[in-house]
């Protein structure tokens, strides 16, 4: 047991160290590489047979993100993206107005298409943004990162932690309970979002107009297809809403609508290979070697003990919350939420620990870059795109952490206009 415990626990701070200290690493090293290279080994110590590394992976997490990064990878080679960007930012006359847009509209996508697409298909707009109005590239990427973490918090579909949560038998409809206790919150804090970024850099909000241009549509045939991707995407979340009022008894998995959605992409568009090869399989390393490596570090009773010295009742509010915020940042947000719905399932607590639970796990994401995948995403792509590291560790960390702690006070507050209101 010492040995096992000696591979794990070493391994993990290992995984952790080389992500803060990457950029002082004098050769190229991505976030899959370090994970990966953790994953392995754990295997070759003997901290997991292959069989339990197997089990560690969640597969619905894996398709559901296939499906998301095929559809946000034709969106971008359609140039369908880029001109429905363009009709909204249009409307901006100034960087505070554009900023607005940037950050409600990441914001709100990334509830709806997850926040791990939007992660991959705002890079290229951020670059453009940079590139056509002259705005820091370091502070569009932080605009990015924070944006699509805080409005995932808002749907069963906003990432893949919150689609494990809805799948918990606690929820009868989790679209509609989702939408009831999030809304709100998820709109005060992309206000939050907003301003907190206004005050921080004031030298990128300058005054001057801005002149638009509008990105061409590369390939029309693909942009219909894209379309049919979305409305297939809209019908199957418009389906599963009314599945539980219309006691409908054909249930779709929430993880398969991304996937089903994806499917005339690579059926009837020619070139589905191309798309095939676009999509992101660096990230999806990433995960598949974070769930072994967090598989590894939960069954360490350092791990457990972390949980159980806490003064708090684990189940508690205060406690999931702070556990989530906490330990998201060790073994990040997904295998957290993996681990703690074993815990609010065997206590069978109320609704509100879990939908505490969805909020304090993705808005750990603000914290720092391995608080969620969307942010190594979104990190990875604009090096291999602008050629230079933008934004490390510990930067991140500098505005995330005063940000993540005014973000949890709007939502305690939201949940005490809650309980006057009786609605937990």
């Amino acid at each position: 047991m010492s040995h096992i415990f000696s591979v794990n626990f070493v391994v993990g701070v290992l995984v952790f160290l080389l992500v803060a200290f990457r950029h002082l690493v004098p050769f190229k090293l991505q976030y899959w590489h370090i994970m990966l290279a953790g994953s392995l080994l754990i295997l070759l110590g003997g901290g997991l047979s292959a069989g339990e590394a197997i089990k560690a992976i969640d597969k619905d997490v894996l398709i559901s993100l296939f499906g998301m990064f095929s559809i946000g990878h034709a969106l971008e080679e359609s140039g369908y993206l880029g001109h429905i960007i363009y009709k909204y930012l249009k409307r901006s006359k100034n960087i505070s107005e554009l900023m607005f847009l940037l950050v409600f509209i990441f914001g709100f996508a990334s509830g709806i298409l997850m926040n791990d697409t939007i992660a991959i298909i705002g890079v290229p707009v951020i670059l453009l943004i940079s590139r056509n109005y002259g705005v820091d590239l370091k502070f569009l990427s932080l605009v990015l990162a924070f944006s699509v973490t805080t409005g995932s918090v808002l749907s069963p579909l906003g990432n893949p932690q919150n689609i494990l949560i809805a799948l918990s038998p606690a929820f009868k409809n989790p679209f509609v309970e989702f939408f009831k206790f999030l809304l709100l919150p998820t709109l005060l804090n992309l206000g939050v979002l907003y301003f907190y970024m206004k005050v921080l850099f004031r030298e990128e909000f300058h005054s001057s107009p801005l002149t638009h241009s509008q990105e061409p549509i590369r390939d029309s045939k693909l942009k219909k297809l894209c379309k049919y991707s979305l409305v297939i995407f809209i019908a199957l979340i418009a389906y599963k809403i009314v599945e539980y009022f219309l006691g409908l008894r054909f249930e779709i998995k929430i993880s398969m609508i991304p996937f089903l959605s994806a499917l005339p992409l690579f059926i009837v568009s020619p070139k589905r290979l191309k798309i095939l090869k676009g999509v992101d399989y660096g990230t999806l390393l990433f995960f598949m070697g974070m769930f072994i490596v967090t598989e590894a570090l939960t069954r360490e009773p350092v791990f457990s003990k972390l949980l159980e010295s806490s003064k708090y009742n684990p189940t508690g509010l205060p406690a999931v919350i702070l556990n989530s915020l906490f330990l998201s940042q060790i073994i990040s947000n997904v295998p957290l939420t993996v681990f703690y719905l074993k815990i609010l399932n065997l206590a069978r607590v109320s609704i509100f620990q879990y939908i505490a639970l969805a909020f304090a796990s993705t808005i750990a994401g603000n914290l720092t870059i391995l608080g969620a995948a969307s942010n190594v995403i979104i990190i990875q792509n604009l090096e291999r795109r602008a050629k230079k590291n933008v934004v490390h560790f510990f930067q991140f960390a500098r505005y995330g952490i005063p940000l993540t702690v005014i973000q949890v006070g709007v939502f305690v507050l939201c949940f005490l206009f809650y309980r006057l209101i009786r609605w937990v």
